[in-house]
């Protein structure tokens, strides 16, 4: 007697998946205040030849704030009423062999002073 399987694999089981969403990567200088805890972020492009206007993060509208030093992100998160989500800063240095944005960048100094001004907020 020959038993034949049915086959309960799915097509995620059995195939490739592609996950269509798109990563976009800005660059941002960055400015801070401790006075009356403001932060504002003008970005610009990876050859830093252009720039945005400044955008100031509402402090008022923050709810959270954290870091992650293992991936290094810092993540200032908005109040539910606010209609976004927040800020995820990655706010480590960069090597020669970066695939995207400026290369060769390291400001040990001035992340710590920022983490410090995010661990004060």
């Amino acid at each position: 007697m020959e038993r034949t399987q049915k086959n309960n694999s799915s097509k995620f089981e059995r195939g490739f998946i592609f996950d269509t969403n798109t990563i976009t990567f800005y660059f941002y200088v960055m400015g801070y205040r401790r006075s009356d805890f403001r932060i504002v972020l003008i970005q610009v492009d990876s050859a830093l030849d252009n720039h945005s206007g400044a955008a100031f993060i509402d402090m008022d509208s923050i709810v959270n704030v954290s870091y992650d030093p293992k991936i290094s992100k810092a993540c200032l998160k908005y109040r539910k009423d606010y209609g976004s989500f927040g800020e995820l800063l990655g706010i480590g240095g960069t090597s020669s062999k970066t695939m995207y944005g400026p290369k060769n960048i390291c400001q040990p100094e001035e992340r710590e002073r920022f983490l410090d001004f995010l661990e004060i907020f």
